[in-house]
């Protein structure tokens, strides 16, 4: 199943978040709730686009290495 135009936004809106979040406390000191209340989201959104916060962080890094 495809994304729509809607979810990438929101999927945008996660990345944008969880850099910033990544950026200020690290790897172990982020928080996905505090990603998610960022990014206007909530926390099951995170998990089932990047399973765990291991993923979302892999996924903020392959996003800004390009």
């Amino acid at each position: 199943m495809g994304l729509t135009a809607l979810n990438l936004f929101a999927r945008r809106r996660v990345l944008n978040a969880a850099t910033a979040e990544f950026s200020a406390h690290g790897l172990s000191g982020a928080r996905t709730a505090r990603i998610a209340e960022s990014a206007k989201a909530n926390q099951y959104m995170i998990y089932a686009y990047f399973g765990y916060k291991d993923g979302l962080f892999d996924a903020v890094l392959e996003r800004n290495a390009t």
